[in-house]
Formats: structure tokens, C-alpha cells, sequence
């Protein structure tokens, strides 16, 4: 397995154990979505979200970057 793959699944391994801290349990595939804001009981829905959300945190960083660059060329 190729290093990339191994930290892919260390990131996986180590987010799983985060919610399971955090909430004290894994995922629980027949929760009703719904309770945590989805307009559906839609895990798909659940996912469009945080990857939405995930599009807007890299955006943000992009940007970050971009700054950070112009100032150095400055």
C-alpha cells in the first residue's frame, strides 16, 4: 500500500474514532437524519452538505494561500 493510501486511511481511521468520542457512538445508519437539520431523512442529503461545506473550507484556504503568496512577492 502506497504511503498516500496509508495516510488516507489513518485521516479515516482517526475521524471515525473522533465521532465516536464525541458522540460515544459510530455511525448509526437508521437515525433519521432529519434531527440534525437535513430537510430528509437523507444520509445522501447529509453527505451534499458537508461537502458542500468541504468545498467552502478549501475555497477559503485556496484564497488564504493566494494572499500569503502575494504578500511574499510583495
Amino acid at each position: 500500500m502506497s504511503n498516500a493510501n496509508e495516510a488516507i486511511l489513518k485521516l479515516l481511521t482517526e475521524r471515525m474514532a473522533l465521532g465516536l468520542k464525541r458522540y460515544g457512538h459510530g455511525i448509526r445508519l437508521h437515525d433519521d437524519t432529519r434531527q440534525w437539520g437535513t430537510k430528509e431523512d437523507s444520509w445522501e442529503e447529509m453527505a451534499l452538505e458537508e461537502i458542500l461545506d468541504g468545498l467552502i473550507y478549501t475555497a477559503s484556504a485556496i484564497l488564504r494561500l493566494r494572499d500569503k503568496r502575494h504578500t511574499i512577492e510583495l
